[in-house]
């Protein structure tokens, strides 16, 4: 069973970008390898036959496992959830005197990310030509505590938007049904978020009317 030391242990999933090993394998000896995808409490091998990986168990090792340059093409690009990456790997000679060792095994990684979620509250909104429209959006939330800029794009004629306050805000001055789109994007990944505002014409002819909306309006 292999031990901790043998195990990534991150604090979000992985992508295994590449994996190489510095190993001997003499003459009549091979290693045979096995992967866990979940800490050691299953193992599995690639079947090429049907592009999968298969559990077995770790004492089929032998006849189940692993070459390594297999292990190189099918780890590579693998997705892998937190800490949960294990290989086993035993030995199958037909020589008592010659004997294989494993010196070092590297892997490169890179995280996983997981994408802004869109706020929940993100209701359609109306207003007032010569009115004033004004609303704080809630931010998007990213379960890796990456940091999330906001942008919108498709406002109607006379709002702007501040990236860091989320405030919404302007005089519209044409009437029409919007749909504005209201992106976050945690610097690997973009989430669009739509919703309508609608922008009817002001009964007011000579005076103008503020109004504003929070967040629950």
């Amino acid at each position: 069973m292999p031990t901790t030391d043998n195990r990534i242990v991150e604090n979000r999933g992985i992508r295994v970008d590449s994996i190489s090993a510095n190993l001997s394998e003499p003459t009549n000896t091979q290693l045979k390898f096995l992967v866990s995808f979940d800490n050691g409490e299953n193992w599995s091998y690639y079947n090429s036959n049907n592009n999968e990986w298969v559990n077995t168990d770790l004492s089929n090792i032998g006849s189940h496992g692993m070459v390594w340059s297999d292990i190189v093409t099918y780890l590579n690009g693998r997705a892998v959830a937190n800490g949960k990456l294990a290989i086993a790997s035993a030995l199958r000679t037909t020589d008592g005197s010659t004997t294989p060792y494993i010196e070092s095994v590297n892997i490169n990684y890179s995280y996983l990310n997981t994408p802004p979620i869109p706020p929940a509250n993100l209701p359609d909104r109306i207003g007032y030509t010569k009115t004033f429209f004004g609303v704080i959006l809630d931010p998007f939330t990213d379960e890796d505590n990456d940091p999330v800029s906001h942008s919108m794009a498709n406002l109607p004629d006379g709002l702007t938007f501040d990236p860091n306050t989320r405030l919404l805000k302007g005089y519209p001055t044409t009437p029409g049904e919007y749909t504005v789109s209201y992106k976050g994007n945690d610097g690997q990944e973009e989430v669009t978020a739509y919703f309508k505002i609608t922008i009817y014409e002001s009964p007011y002819t000579t005076l103008t009317v503020n109004q504003s909306y929070n967040q629950q309006g």
